[in-house]
Parts: C-alpha cells; sequence; structure tokens
C-alpha cells in the first residue's frame, strides 16, 4: 500500500505516554502522530522497517518527509478532505544504530523507531540496545499501553 501511493500516511496511535525520568513535565495522553514520505523515493520505501529505523525516512531538513502530532487541547493538524497534514517543523531522532538477528537474519535498527522523540524526550515503540529488544511503548509495564499503527 505504502509503496502504490505517493501520498500514503502512516498514523500512530499510543493510548498512552508514560512520562519518563528524563522528562521534565507530564505529557498529555494518548497521542496521535502522522508521518509521510515525501518526494519520488516512496517506491523502494519499506514501511516495516521504518518503524523500526528511522533512517529509512530520510532526512527532513531535505524534505524527505513530514511528522506532526496530536493530543487533547492541541488542533488536530490531519485534514482528511485533502488526506494531507502540516509539518510540524521538528525531525525524528536517530541516536545509534544497532544490529538485530531476529531467526538469524541480520537488520539494522535505530536505537529507539518511531516516533524518535520527535516533540520530548521517551517517545518510541521500540528499544534496541546493545543486544536487547523491547517491543512496546516506552513506559510499559502492564498490558494497558498499546500502539496502533495505520497506513492510508
Amino acid at each position: 500500500i505504502y509503496n502504490a501511493y505517493g501520498d500514503s500516511i502512516l498514523r500512530l496511535y499510543a493510548s498512552d505516554h508514560k512520562v519518563c525520568h528524563r522528562a521534565k513535565a507530564a505529557i498529555p495522553k494518548p497521542r496521535t502522530y502522522y508521518i509521510k514520505k515525501m518526494k519520488n523515493s516512496h517506491r523502494n520505501f519499506d514501511a516495516f522497517h521504518a518503524i523500526r529505523y528511522v533512517p529509512e525516512w530520510g532526512n527532513q531538513a531535505r524534505g524527505d518527509y513530514r511528522i506532526n502530532y496530536y493530543w487533547d487541547g492541541r488542533i488536530n493538524p490531519y485534514r482528511p478532505n485533502v488526506h494531507d497534514f502540516a509539518h510540524s517543523g521538528r525531525e525524528m531522532k536517530v541516536w545509534e544504530l544497532h544490529q538485530v538477528k531476529p531467526n538469524g537474519v541480520s537488520y539494522t535498527v535505530s536505537r529507539h523507531g518511531i516516533p524518535g522523540d520527535v516533540h520530548e524526550g521517551c517517545e518510541w515503540i521500540y528499544f534496541f540496545n546493545k543486544g536487547e529488544t523491547f517491543t512496546g511503548l516506552h513506559g510499559l509495564y502492564d498490558a494497558i499501553v498499546y500502539a496502533k499503527i495505520y497506513i492510508k
């Protein structure tokens, strides 16, 4: 779906976002992120890998992708009548890269997957660090917090 249409948007819905030890203020919850791959590079884009490997999106400063987010009290940037949204002016962070080997196949992943601390610290759904793999929202200490990813 993502590669077939140049206007595809990935929407990440997080049911909660707990404050991590580095965060300075409480984070409103739940939160929705919108990410759109720009330019003509979408044909070889791997959305499945990109949720775990932020560099797959390209460089925001070059205009390779746009990202924005929404939570209660903030105006939703997504406009369904035109299937688009305004860019927040921020970029996803990469930190460092790691290798993981599920079923013996090696993949390069970024330390955190999307949305890569785009608004503030501890905004990510994956944790790949020093051979450890944590799948789930940061702060997921119980089965209550969940993430959903939609592509349209």
